[in-house]
């Protein structure tokens, strides 16, 4: 199976028409702000409406992610990154959906699966 890069992200997002969308967020946790600060780059924080949203449980990235945003002149009126645990408590929910989710697995994480699972 074929990794995923931005570039494809770039193409894919060109090849679908999508030139502008209404808000993007990262799910289900976003770290450092690194995957919305590409899309930032790839699409331009102008053609993204509504801005960026996340949300990130460690206190110290939550606040990292912020301060990403900031160094990167998105405006704070343009991110909404919440503290929270995303499996107990989702955020972001409104009327409005997103046209953009962007997720990065947790490749920090140990994890083999269920074991008994994949014997099934």
């Amino acid at each position: 199976m074929k990794k995923s890069s931005w570039n494809d992200f770039d193409v894919n997002s060109k090849s679908i028409g999508k030139t502008r969308v209404n808000k993007v967020y990262d799910h289900p946790a976003c770290s450092s702000g690194s995957l919305l600060l590409k899309v930032e780059k790839v699409l331009g924080k102008d053609n993204i409406e509504r801005g960026f949203f996340g949300q990130e449980i460690d206190l110290t990235i939550y606040n990292l992610c912020r301060i990403n945003m900031f160094l990167h002149n998105i405006e704070f009126d343009k991110f909404n990154i919440v503290r929270e645990d995303t499996l107990i408590s989702s955020q972001h929910w409104d009327d409005q959906l997103f046209e953009l989710i962007v997720s990065n697995p947790p490749f920090s994480v140990p994890w083999e699966g269920d074991k008994k699972t994949a014997a099934h």
